[in-house]
């Protein structure tokens, strides 16, 4: 029917536009996290043609539903238990925002609402009172949980949708005058509602409920909605750049990266990789290209023009077997129920995406409304024995020959991959078999494996372990699989980067200076794929200063100070881009610090002063005084110093540092007069401040 006519040109096409992007691979196989490629566009397809050819009847699709519903009842009461603090069997992913077994608010909130107007359908398909009861009970613990999620999308799909269906059963499903007065109370309530809640935003009531203030905080000023329209801003100067075909499935990435808008990164704690554009439309649009969203939108769109066309012809005409009940007054009930559980689908996707949980439920409706598209072809040929036998026999053999490679081979690698991370009874060198024995796997699930072993191999340095055999063998592995990871994906930046942040780690365990050589060609090539993304200005610039530092301590001065000058042209490009980003500052004035341009620290701080950007002072200064030590920058600590002194008059260890600098600077007189300064505070430092006098006088601490 014109389901799967729709959902198969829509495959076809996807594959032909992924064909045409840059890297077919990934969009064939996605990755770990999203397991959303054309692989699982192919398998949602089978799924429909099973349901379609499984499901004749009205009877046995409400039966579908009915385990659908059930399957939503269960991850609502473990939902439930989390709200109630009970979390021996799942805790909340999501904190206060209920996540359930789905691991993530927004996906249990679409899920559930499928859930609620499937139950909502039952409740009416149903004629037994003990099954009414049921479905509403959970119908309301349902709706109960979608409030709990937090999620604006959601709750404002599922409002907006009830608000719809509660006013088609007031004026039209049942016929009572009186239910149309109520229906014109309800919709003066329901304007009202918002407009008091948004008048009193700021009130205790509505502050104090974690729902109505979540969604009375509805605004183009936060940081989320600030960050989704810089991410629809990139992905329509990606559309504009491939408007037809679009990137490829699953390359919203390399659109994120090309159009980086560098505003979205503020501080550390920002969310700065974007795989989808959280957004149907923009996602579609990357993904295939107007041709592309076109056949998205008319999978959704068509089969209800098609339902509504339907029940508006057989009107008075009640002898399909796919037909609710024989009364007029809920004749088109179903096109009714139907149209909005796409309609909320759709709100909800403003501002998210899709994910398995949200394809399952949306493709069991989309199977049940095809039932009623004109679309039907007999293939006769079909009906034939011997021709199914020999079809049955060649899928069978293809079943057998995909199981283990498409299958239980990615499975194991992922098993194995779980275990390497998480089981603490592995030696590091068991731990590194693992890891060796799942690249040779060659899976699509390599790709995670090798940014999972590069994670493990820093907080190895961190911990400073110390059997060099090991760690060379982890270097040698990395170094390889790093490389292969950028030669699988050239388009990808993040594998750049990681690669740039292992060859500066190893620069600092060896002294290799090859590595930073490296660095300087990975950089030009990852600024090209994304030039405004300050990450690639950070990871290149630390490079130039290693190089710097390490020419420094060899008396090569001259060439020191020309890879410090190109270490600080870097970091300020990267602030430049971004001014307001805190985090730009700091890396900013590290390089400065130890290029000793002072009065640029200085510039750089009073700026941040100038903007209201909050930092931790005493502890960004504590750095700074810290990364002076290192870059035996004597003015630079001098000069914090005294502003930590102005924050804390009475903590001895900010003049401590002060008498050390104006010793390291040769002035000693201030020298002195601070270490006198200290003994007045804290008498407890009047024999070190003896010794240190004496040693001030004696010039050993002259820089």
């Amino acid at each position: 029917n014109i389901i799967t006519v729709l959902f198969g040109l829509y495959i076809l096409f996807i594959f032909v536009s992924s064909i045409m992007g840059d890297n077919f691979y990934h969009s064939f196989w996605s990755n770990n996290e999203r397991s959303e490629g054309i692989f699982l566009l192919i398998h949602l397809f089978l799924f429909l043609i099973v349901l379609i050819g499984f499901l004749k009847s009205f009877k046995k699709w409400l039966y579908a539903f009915e385990i659908l519903f059930f399957s939503t009842i269960s991850v609502s009461v473990i939902a439930l238990l989390q709200y109630f603090g009970v979390e021996r069997i799942f805790e909340s992913s999501g904190g206060a925002r209920l996540a359930s077994t789905i691991g993530n608010a927004g996906y249990l909130a679409g899920f559930l609402i499928f859930g609620i107007f499937l139950g909502i359908f039952l409740l009416f398909s149903r004629k037994n009172i003990y099954l009414k009861i049921y479905y509403l009970i959970f119908i309301a613990l349902e709706i109960f949980i979608v409030l709990q999620t937090l999620t604006r999308g959601g709750i404002l799909a599922f409002a907006f949708t009830i608000f719809l269906f509660i006013l088609y059963l007031l004026f039209f499903y049942y016929r009572k005058k009186y239910f149309k007065t109520i229906g014109i109370l309800f919709i003066i309530l329901a304007i009202l509602v918002p407009i008091l809640l948004f008048s009193y935003k700021d009130s205790s009531i509505v502050q104090n409920n974690s729902i109505l203030n979540r969604i009375s905080s509805i605004s183009l000023e936060t940081k989320t909605a600030q960050t989704r329209l810089m991410t629809w801003q990139s992905a329509y100067q990606g559309f504009l750049n491939r408007p037809l075909f679009g990137w490829g499935y699953e390359n919203f990435y390399q659109v994120f990266d090309k159009y980086f808008n560098p505003k979205i990164y503020e501080d550390t704690g920002s969310i700065i990789w974007f795989d989808r554009a959280h957004n149907i439309i923009f996602d579609r649009l990357i993904t295939g290209g107007l041709i592309g969203l076109f056949l998205y939108l008319s999978l959704l769109l068509m089969p209800i023009y098609y339902l509504w066309k339907y029940f508006y012809k057989k009107k008075g005409k009640n002898k399909n077997k796919f037909y609710l009940s024989k009364k007029t007054n809920n004749h088109y009930f179903i096109p009714v129920v139907f149209t909005l559980i796409i309609i909320a689908y759709f709100i909800q996707n403003l501002f998210i995406f899709d994910a398995i949980v949200i394809y399952v439920p949306l493709i069991l409706v989309l199977g049940f409304v095809g039932k009623y598209s004109p679309f039907k072809i007999n293939w006769q040929l079909l009906e034939k024995r011997k021709i199914r036998g020999i079809l049955f026999t060649f899928a069978f053999l293809f079943f057998l020959l995909t199981l283990y490679p498409l299958h239980i081979k990615p499975i194991q690698a992922n098993l194995n991959l779980t275990i390497a991370i998480n089981d603490e009874n592995l030696t590091v060198e068991q731990r590194l078999n693992m890891f060796e024995e799942i690249f040779a796997t060659n899976t699509p699930g390599v790709q995670e494996c090798r940014r999972q072993l590069f994670e493990y191999f820093e907080k190895l340095t961190e911990s400073n372990y110390q059997d060099e055999q090991v760690l060379n063998r982890f270097m040698q592995i990395l170094d390889r699989e790093l490389s292969q990871q950028i030669e699988d994906n050239p388009y990808k930046v993040s594998y750049y980067l990681v690669k740039m942040r292992f060859n500066n780690l190893v620069f600092n365990m060896s002294n290799s200076l090859d590595r930073l050589e490296r660095n300087f060609e990975l950089f030009e090539k990852a600024q090209k794929l994304s030039p405004s993304r300050q990450q690639v200005y950070f990871e290149a610039g630390y490079s130039y200063l290693y190089l710097g530092n390490y020419l420094k301590s060899e008396d090569t001065t001259d060439k020191a100070i020309k890879y410090q000058e190109k270490s600080v042209e870097l970091f300020e490009y990267a602030f430049k881009l971004n001014d307001a980003n805190f985090e730009s500052s700091r890396q900013l004035i590290n390089s400065l610090i130890f290029a000793e341009k002072n009065e640029r620290i200085i510039e750089v701080l009073n700026l941040l002063d100038k903007k209201n950007i909050r930092y931790d002072k005493i502890n960004f200064f504590t750095q700074i005084i810290n990364s002076g030590v290192k870059a035996e920058n004597y003015e630079i600590i001098k000069i914090i110093a005294e502003k930590l002194i102005e924050i804390d008059p009475e903590n001895s260890q900010y003049r401590i540092q002060l008498a050390l600098a104006y010793a390291h600077l040769g002035n000693n007189q201030k020298a002195i007069e601070s270490a006198l300064e200290l003994v007045k505070i804290d008498s407890s430092f009047k024999e070190q401040a003896e010794k240190f006098i004496e040693g001030v006088r004696n010039g050993i601490y002259r820089k």
